[in-house]
């Protein structure tokens, strides 16, 4: 916060005040006062406290005085004090199947401090888009639910923007978690063979060739061969 002054027979220093406490007071944890001479001088003041949250407005003015005790004070200037928010992501499993629907975790956080931010707005990402938008509630939480629709690996997000109406900016980071989605194996060619043939009738002590081909976009593992033979399937 600085202010350049002159006088015609010599600076003798200058004393800054704020309201920042309710009430106007000088304030030496920033400096003030400072002492200096010349006709010419400047008065620099440099402002810092993270103990406002976000939305105070803090009023500052300086008082400069010369050798011979005359004093002047400038007009009442003011800013505002604003924070950083940033977001966690996390989801309810590390991989889901497509058409299967996963939970999303999104909490909205003061980056300077660790606490929550409620009334934010919040947008899923998938990626390649907006799956999902919502505010932060009282912990600062946003939940949605989110279904892939094609395989692969996708990078979840839950991003935030700089909120004026909240006295926020957008910290640099977001909160990303990538997870791996993959398709069910499909199935093709499902045949009962005897002696070569498709066959619906199999005699006793006679060999019936089951076959079914099967197709993954990741890999295949194996499979299992369940029958009602017993009275109940497996």
């Amino acid at each position: 916060l600085s202010v350049d002054w002159s006088d015609d027979v010599g600076l003798s220093g200058a004393v800054l005040e704020s309201n920042e406490s309710g009430v106007w007071s000088n304030l030496s944890q920033y400096g003030s006062s400072v002492s200096f001479g010349g006709l010419s001088n400047r008065s620099s003041f440099l402002w810092s406290n993270g103990t406002f949250l976000p939305g105070k407005s803090i009023g500052w003015r300086v008082h400069g005085n010369d050798s011979d005790n005359n004093v002047n004070s400038t007009p009442v200037s003011s800013f505002t004090v604003w924070g950083w928010v940033n977001t966690s992501t996390a989801l309810n499993q590390s991989s889901v199947r497509v058409n299967e629907p996963v939970e999303v975790f999104c909490r909205v956080l003061d980056a300077q401090d660790g606490g929550v931010v409620e009334g934010y707005l919040v947008n899923v990402m998938n990626g390649s888009g907006v799956v999902s938008v919502g505010s932060s509630d009282a912990q600062g939480w946003f939940n949605a639910t989110y279904v892939p629709s094609v395989s692969g690996n996708v990078l979840v997000s839950c991003n935030v923007s700089s909120n004026a109406s909240l006295y926020y900016n957008k910290s640099s980071d977001s909160g990303v978690v990538l997870y791996s989605v993959s398709l069910s194996p499909t199935f093709s060619n499902v045949v009962q063979l005897l002696d070569g043939l498709s066959s619906g009738v199999v005699h006793r002590n006679e060999t019936l060739n089951l076959s079914v081909d099967w197709s993954d976009d990741v890999g295949l593992s194996g499979g299992v061969w369940e029958s009602s033979v017993s009275g109940v399937w497996w």
